[in-house]
């Protein structure tokens, strides 16, 4: 029987197909610890601490910047998965340098490592930045389309410049880490 509502409309919340232990793609069933499957999981969650930090960030532009990011790891997602065909832009690249080159130009400089700390949307942008080098490692692993490696590369360097500008525009200091 097919889980619906009321209304006899199949449910989008369940399916009940990966009780097995399994998953499906467009093209394929598969082990949930595969490889592509981890890669889509970890976007995922990538995708759900970036609506967080977009609920804490008082900052229009950087919200702005974390929609176009979450649609844009929508549209990976989908390319991995085999569900599109066309290729990812590498225009997309191109736009996440532009950013990071002009907010980069809105903090100080740094010669040393930043402790992870500061404002709440700025360390959830930092913990954001962690969840895409992971994402990234996996789909380097299962995805060779130049234009999807680039920008999981850059999106990390942009969450970063995006962390420290947070805690800049909201008067939180960087503590630098000094090796003696």
């Amino acid at each position: 029987m097919k889980a619906m509502n009321r209304k006899g409309e199949r449910k989008l919340y369940y399916t009940g197909n990966g009780d097995s232990g399994f998953s499906y793609t467009l093209k394929q069933r598969l082990s949930k610890d595969s490889d592509l499957i981890e890669a889509i999981g970890d976007i995922d969650e990538l995708q759900a601490f970036l609506g967080y930090a977009w609920s804490k960030t008082k900052e229009k532009d950087v919200k702005d910047i974390i929609e176009q990011v979450i649609y844009n790891l929508y549209l990976i997602n989908a390319k991995i998965a085999g569900f599109e065909k066309k290729d990812f832009s590498e225009e997309e690249t191109k736009i996440l340098e532009k950013l990071i080159d002009s907010y980069a130009g809105k903090i100080k400089p740094i010669k040393k490592f930043v402790y992870p700390l500061g404002t709440e949307s700025a360390v959830l942008l930092n913990v954001c930045r962690t969840l895409a080098r992971k994402a990234e490692r996996h789909v380097v692993k299962i995805n060779g389309e130049k234009s999807i490696l680039s920008y999981m590369n850059r999106l990390s360097s942009l969450l970063y410049v995006l962390y420290r500008y947070e805690n800049e525009k909201n008067g939180f200091k960087d503590e630098t880490f000094n090796v003696k």
